[in-house]
């Protein structure tokens, strides 16, 4: 079973961080790491740059890790290391098209003309489809979706459901990611291992790489638990057992929780003739995606029934929202005020 087609990759990063800090993590963003701090022929820091506001900052730690992806071996470059073992980017794509092109009910898979495994995966009315797997040596910060992979995976479309006759006109949208696999001579892209390798320098960097989405939480563990066999300070690894923050609980439990939960919000908000939005199920779509570490704010009665000018200056300065709490907030401030009455007219309909 591939479980994983189902997640959301950057909320589940942002969840994961949140939930490091509720324990005591401290995270950093738009950081860069520009060298190493070395004391006694050890790496016990790093050198870095805000890149916001270009401030330079320090932070020195017992142990260093490199769990940076494509960038492994940049820095590991930057540390002087002899790369016996290196990285080997391969570049995967989607492609997005609406349901009504590709009527799938189900998700599913299927081969390529070339023996590649293609997934078709069904998600609130979109049907996105892939993945290529091509060598990769381009920017990093921003591979792309080529011609040559649009025809690949239409190509593979039309294969496998020869009644569709698909082509570009139909593609509503495309993603492209990296995958940083380990080099493995005379192999080509599909028959690399996915499987991740730990690195560790004689000045102490810990570099891990390889790897994929499903084993992020068993990667990171095995750099805990080589840390911990030295330090004996941390104890067995209870990752495994933390719910992420905004989780009710795991399992059919907190299946069945999360719903009677979202008929409470449904019933707190009509009883308040408040207003939010619902996908065709009727379901709140930010609590299913979200989970509960934010409060709905919704949108008032006095508000809806306010002259145009005051929701638009309200909306101008950021004090109107259709959700809030936490890092999803939605203010109105990025839209123009065509956008803002549009909106406004359809919560009122609701």
């Amino acid at each position: 079973m591939y479980y994983e087609y189902r997640t959301d990759d950057a909320r589940l990063t942002m969840e994961v961080l949140k939930t490091a800090v509720h324990y005591g993590a401290q995270a950093y963003n738009y950081t860069q790491v520009d060298n190493f701090i070395v004391e006694k022929d050890q790496i016990t820091g790093v050198v870095a740059t805000d890149l916001i506001n270009n401030s330079k900052y320090k932070f020195t730690a017992k142990y260093v890790v490199n769990a940076t992806g494509p960038w492994v071996d940049e820095l590991r470059k930057k540390n002087s290391e002899d790369l016996n073992k290196h990285l080997f980017l391969t570049k995967g794509v989607h492609l997005v098209f609406s349901q009504e092109c590709i009527p799938l009910k189900h998700s599913m898979y299927f081969d390529a003309p070339d023996g590649r495994m293609v997934f078709a995966i069904k998600r609130e009315g979109k049907i996105y489809i892939g993945t290529t797997d091509t060598e990769y040596h381009d920017n990093k910060k921003s591979p792309v979706c080529t011609k040559e992979d649009k025809t690949y995976i239409l190509n593979a479309v039309n294969t496998m459901f020869e009644n569709l006759e698909l082509n570009e006109l139909h593609i509503e949208s495309s993603w492209a990611g990296l995958r940083p696999l380990i080099h493995e001579k005379g192999k080509s892209p599909s028959e690399l291992s996915r499987k991740d390798e730990v690195f560790i320098a004689e000045n102490g960097l810990i570099s891990i790489a390889g790897g994929k989405l499903t084993a992020f939480r068993k990667m990171a563990q095995k750099i805990i638990d080589r840390i911990e066999s030295k330090e004996k300070s941390f104890g067995v690894c209870k990752t495994d057992q933390i719910l992420l923050i905004g989780s009710i609980d795991s399992g059919a439990d907190g299946y069945g929780m999360l719903n009677a939960k979202l008929a409470t919000y449904k019933s707190k908000f009509t009883n308040n003739k408040m207003f939010l939005p619902v996908n065709e199920d009727g379901k709140l779509y930010d609590a299913l995606a979200y989970g509960f570490n934010q409060e709905f704010a919704g949108i008032s009665e006095s508000l809806q029934n306010a002259p145009v000018e005051e929701q638009l200056a309200k909306a101008s300065r950021g004090e109107v929202f259709l959700l809030q709490g936490g890092d999803c907030a939605e203010s109105f401030d990025s839209f123009d005020a065509n956008n803002i009455k549009s909106l406004f007219k359809v919560m009122m309909q609701m």
